[in-house]
């Protein structure tokens, strides 16, 4: 099998960049694939000064030789055959299509929609070639909003809350603002942080961020899994998304840490906790444990299983389960009762909580 893929020389950066998503993801699974040369803009995460580079960093391995039995076209250019797939879109919405072009909007952020109908393109394509995996294959069109997971284009894309002192307003002028700088911290820079890290740093946005990751990157167990990182890379993870978004102009510093360490020293736990957002994607109960007590402005928490995404958002003392709650073994909490008695939840209100009882903010 090759997968081609199409843009034209004339295309968006945004449309580059979702062209380099489905080459990099594309060289990691496929035996070939076919990328124009064409200049991309730096700086991005592979390091890459053409759309056929990322394709040579992603490979892992050498390409075999072998006859190509079946081709699978993604991405259109004028005078070109039909493809087999098309992808579009903008900063809040991924369009994918087997029936015809689809359209490209505005991408003052980077095209995150764009790089989300790459990864569902792709998927595609793995939908296809995956023997003996039910799937739920695309017919004709999708619109999917990033805004709130609905199929269907978002009525309007989010406003960016404005900057301490950031609002003006004269005699006979309307208001304007100025942008917030984000505040994020990467706890984890595997393959959710990672990808996370690329995304941001492709979004034009910067802001302050700390990648907190104690691993390093090993080309065999992680080639697969983060598309946004040349497979050679043998680096701190958390060097290397620092390094990758201090490039795009983010205030970035690494920490080779585990979550509770760099929380202790810089994450200021407890309420109001971290003044920020928290991409928790650590892959081990503890360091989610240590996330959940950072009490982060708002934490999203992340993380992958074999072919499986989970993403949630929380919000500090919102009467809701807290980022550890789904990874709590409930069949063996009595085993735990100390642990559970420091935080002041005895066995008789954990039991009725268990049999269907509503958190409170008590708990």
């Amino acid at each position: 099998v090759e997968v081609v893929v199409r843009v034209a020389p004339t295309a968006s950066p945004a449309e580059l960049w979702a062209a380099a998503a489905v080459a990099s993801m594309g060289a990691r699974i496929f035996g070939h694939v076919a990328t124009p040369t064409i200049a991309l803009p730096r700086p991005n995460p592979w390091g890459a000064r053409t759309l056929a580079a990322v394709t040579g960093v992603s490979r892992h391995g050498r390409r075999g030789r072998c006859t190509i039995v079946r081709r699978i076209t993604i991405g259109d250019v004028p005078h070109a055959p039909p493809a087999d797939l098309y992808v579009g879109g903008d900063d809040w919405t991924a369009r994918v299509s087997r029936v015809g072009p689809v359209a490209t909007g505005r991408c003052p952020m980077g095209g995150l929609g764009l790089q989300a109908a790459a990864a569902l393109a792709v998927g595609e394509v793995l939908k296809e070639l995956l023997p003996g995996v039910p799937t739920v294959a695309l017919d004709d069109e999708l619109t999917w909003s990033l805004l709130d997971g609905r199929v269907t284009t978002p009525s309007s894309p989010p406003g960016l809350p404005p900057a301490p002192g950031g609002e003006t307003r004269g005699r006979g002028q309307a208001r304007t603002t100025r942008p917030t700088p984000p505040i994020v911290a990467l706890l984890g820079a595997g393959s959710v942080g990672s990808s996370a890290a690329a995304l941001l740093a492709l979004s034009g946005v910067p802001g302050t961020v700390d990648v907190v990751d104690p691993d390093t990157f090993d080309p065999r167990r992680n080639a697969y899994r983060c598309p946004g990182v040349p497979v050679a890379e043998r680096g701190a993870k958390a060097d290397w998304a620092a390094e990758v978004l201090r490039a795009a102009g983010w205030e970035a510093r690494s920490h080779r840490a585990t979550v509770a360490a760099w929380a202790g020293e810089h994450g200021r736990p407890g309420y109001p906790g971290f003044r920020g957002m928290a991409l928790v994607s650590v892959d081990n109960v503890d360091g989610r444990r240590e996330a959940a007590e950072l009490m982060a402005w708002s934490t999203v928490s992340a993380g992958v299983a074999g072919m499986a995404l989970h993403a949630q958002r929380h919000l500090p003392v919102d009467d809701l389960a807290c980022p550890y709650c789904d990874l709590v073994d409930t069949g063996h909490w009595r085993d735990r009762g100390r642990l559970y008695a420091r935080f002041g939840l005895t066995k008789p209100r954990l039991q009725a909580l268990l049999t269907g009882d509503t958190l409170t903010a008590d708990d």
